[in-house]
């Protein structure tokens, strides 16, 4: 670590490491080199006394670190966030106020590297509602799922893809059979006219076509274009 970074830098990649993070995402996050880092780990870890915050003196008129006020900017900077962040963080309690747009920075450190341990955690506060959000709306949907499983195991669901063909073929079968029904009535009653026979046809394809009209069933739809389209009903006679 050069000699032009000052205390607090260090103290705050320090901070920053022993969140959690690794010293490679310290380097980038502070744009510095990676053997920096490595380097002030190994040096606090051989001499940790020169590091305590009470003792240790920065360049800042040779203030004591735990006494150091810093403002929103150079909060912001050592945390590696915006201006806006900053008096987020306060509002929230991450980070510790002194005055207007004054903050302890050794106290933001430590107060904001614990929240960062709480979010790795899991037991952030957001995070941990967020989590527990997730959690509760996959196993939510985990117990729809198998609910829906089991009712068709069951036979007490149906898909609608299957309802729809069962209909389909049943209402078929209505159709054809009124459809048919013109040539079973001349079959058993010979004595009714060609216009008898019209009148029946007629009458049948129009019912077929009000009940299309009634329920929107796309089957009985059919059957009412067919019957629409069809010049002549057929007669009794074959005409």
């Amino acid at each position: 670590m050069g000699r032009g970074h000052s205390t607090e830098m260090r103290t705050a990649i320090i901070a920053y490491v022993e969140a959690g993070r690794t010293m490679r995402e310290a380097a980038r996050h502070f744009g510095v080199s990676p053997s920096s880092v490595v380097k002030l780990i190994k040096k606090k870890a051989e001499t940790p006394e020169a590091y305590e915050p009470r003792k240790a003196k920065d360049d800042n008129g040779g203030k004591a670190i735990g006494d150091i006020v810093v403002g929103a900017a150079e909060l912001a900077d050592c945390l590696g966030v915006d201006k806006r962040s900053v008096t987020e963080f306060a509002t929230r309690g991450l980070i510790v106020r002194k005055g207007r747009n004054q903050y302890a920075l050794l106290e933001s450190l430590r107060a904001y590297c614990e929240h960062l341990r709480g979010m790795a955690a899991g037991r952030g506060g957001d995070a941990n509602q967020t989590l527990a959000s997730e959690r509760g709306r996959l196993a939510k949907e985990q117990a729809d799922s198998t609910a829906m499983k089991n009712a068709e195991l069951r036979r007490e669901l149906l898909s609608a893809q299957l309802v729809e063909r069962e209909w389909s073929d049943i209402l078929r079968t209505v159709r054809s059979r009124v459809l048919a029904c013109p040539s079973r009535i001349r079959g058993r009653l010979p004595h009714l006219t060609p216009h008898d026979g019209q009148v029946i046809d007629r009458e049948l394809r129009d019912a077929l076509s009000e009940l299309a009209n009634d329920t929107g069933d796309t089957i009985l739809g059919h059957a009412g274009a067919d019957a629409a389209s069809e010049a002549e009903p057929v007669g009794v006679d074959g005409t």
